[in-house]
C-alpha cells in the first residue's frame, strides 16, 4: 500500500469524535497561545531561536554573507537587538537555507518573526493536512513550540513529508524534493536507506540534482568563505554536544536521554548507536518489503538516528499518528506518543521537569507500527 493511504479521505471519516474534538481545542489553544505571546513581545525586540536566523540574514543583506557563521559577530548583532545573551545563538544551518531567512531579514526583527511563523506554518499545513486532518495537524505540540520560537521545524517537515508523498508513485520527483533536505541533513540520514531498500532508483538523480544545485547555488551567491565559516562552526557544536554545552533536557535524542541521568559520553553514544541500527534495520526491512506503514516508519525511525535533534523536530510525529487517525484505531498510542511529545514543551513552559520523553514517544510509536505489522501477516 503507497503511502498516499496514509490520508485516504475514506479512511479520515473513521477518526474518533473524541479525539477530533481534543485535537480542535489544542490546535485553537496554540494558535491562541502563540498570537497572545507576540502582542506581548511586540512592543520590544523580544529573544528567540528566530533570532539567529534573522541576524544570518541581515549579514547576507548586508554583502556579508560569511558573518553569518562567525560566533563573535553574529551573536553581537543579536545583542544590538535583545540585549545581554545568556549563552550562544549560532546559525548552524549550511548555506542553502540562507536563501530561505534572508528575505525576512528585509523587515525588522519583530514583523519579520511574525510573517516568517506565518508562511512557513501554511508551507507546514499545506503539505501536511494531506496526510491527516487540519486539527490533528496543527495540534502536534512542536507546533506550539515553532509558534513561540519561530524555529524551521515547519519547513523542514514541509520538505520532508511532501518528498515521502511523491517518493512511491514519482520517485524523481519525490527526490527532488527530498534533495532540498540538505538544509537539515541530521534528518535525512535515513532517506538514502529508504530509496536503496524500497528501490526507488530514480529518486536517487533527483536527489543528488536538487542538493547539488542547492549547493551549487549558495556557493556562488554566498561565496567560498561563507562555506569556510559553517565548516568551521560545525566542530563548536560537536565539542558542546560532547561536553554541557546545554541542558540535556532540550535534546529529543537517546544520547541525550542517557546524559540527562548523569551517563557518560560513551555510554550515551553506545545508546545512541543501537538506537541508530534499530532505526536503520526496521526502516530498510519496511521499505524493502513494502509494507502498508514504511512511510510512518521511516518517519518515527528519523528521530532515533542523530544525537542531534532537538524537541522541535518531533513534528514529524505527526505521520505515524495520522496512519492510526485515518484507520480510527490505535487512540491509545496517538494519546501517550502526543504526551510524549508535550512533556518536554511543557518544561519550556515552566510545567515538566524532567527528562525529555520524546525518544520514548518514538518507541511506542514504532512498536505501536511493528506490531500492526506482525498482526497483519499474523492474519
Amino acid at each position: 500500500m503507497e503511502a498516499a493511504q496514509v490520508a485516504s479521505p475514506a479512511l479520515t471519516e473513521r477518526r474518533p469524535p473524541l479525539l477530533r474534538t481534543a485535537a480542535v481545542g489544542f490546535a485553537l489553544l496554540f494558535v491562541g497561545i502563540g498570537l497572545l505571546a507576540l502582542s506581548w513581545n511586540a512592543r520590544e525586540n523580544f529573544l528567540s531561536d528566530y533570532l539567529s536566523f534573522w541576524a544570518a540574514g541581515h549579514f547576507v543583506l548586508g554583502g556579508k554573507a560569511p558573518l553569518a557563521y562567525d560566533l563573535w559577530q553574529h551573536r553581537a548583532l543579536q545583542e544590538s537587538l535583545v540585549g545581554p545573551l545568556d549563552g550562544n545563538m549560532p546559525f548552524p544551518y549550511p548555506p542553502p537555507f540562507l536563501f530561505a531567512v534572508t528575505p525576512f531579514s528585509l523587515a525588522p526583527y519583530v514583523p519579520a518573526f511574525a510573517l516568517w511563523v506565518a508562511v512557513t506554518a501554511i508551507l507546514y499545513w499545506r503539505v501536511a493536512k494531506s496526510y491527516a486532518p487540519t486539527p490533528f495537524v496543527m495540534s502536534q505540540p512542536a507546533v506550539l513550540m515553532t509558534y513561540l520560537l519561530g524555529q524551521s521545524s515547519f519547513v523542514v517537515a514541509a520538505i520532508l513529508l511532501a518528498g515521502l508523498r511523491r517518493l512511491s508513485e514519482r520517485p524523481f520527483v519525490g527526490g527532488l524534493i527530498l534533495g532540498l533536505m540538505v538544509i537539515k541533513p541530521q534528518l535525512a540520514l535515513l532517506l538514502p536507506v529508504a530509496v536503496l531498500a524500497g528501490r526507488r532508483w530514480a529518486a536517487i538523480p533527483g536527489a543528488l540534482l536538487s542538493a547539488g544545485v542547492a549547493l551549487l547555488a549558495a556557493w556562488v551567491v554566498f561565496g567560498t568563505a561563507t562555506y569556510r565559516g559553517f565548516l568551521q562552526l560545525m566542530p563548536v557544536y560537536t565539542g558542546w554536544l560532547r561536553g554541557n554545552g546545554w541542558p540535556w533536557d532540550e535534546f529529543a535524542t537517546p544520547y541525550a536521554f542517557v546524559r540527562y541521568f548523569g551517563g557518560s559520553l560513551a555510554a550515551g553514544m553506545a545508546v545512541q548507536l543501537a538506537f541508530a541500527a534499530f532505526a536503520v534495520g526496521v526502516t530498510a526491512l519496511a521499505w524493502a518489503q513494502d509494507w502498508r506503514e514504511k512511510v510512518p516508519v521511516l518517519a518515527a525511525a528519523t528521530l532515533l538516528v542523530s544525537p542531534y535533534l532537538l524537541t522541535y523536530d518531533s513534528l514529524l510525529l505527526l505521520v505515524p499518528a495520522a496512519w492510526w487517525i485515518g484507520q480510527g484505531r490505535r487512540t491509545s498510542l496517538i494519546l501517550i506518543v502526543w504526551l510524549g511529545c508535550w512533556l518536554p514543551i511543557g518544561h519550556f513552559l515552566a510545567m515538566y521537569s524532567g527528562p525529555n520523553t520524546i525518544p520514548l514517544a518514538v518507541l511506542v510509536a514504532l512498536g505501536g507500527l511493528l506490531h500492526d505489522r506482525w498482526m497483519r501477516v499474523a492474519d
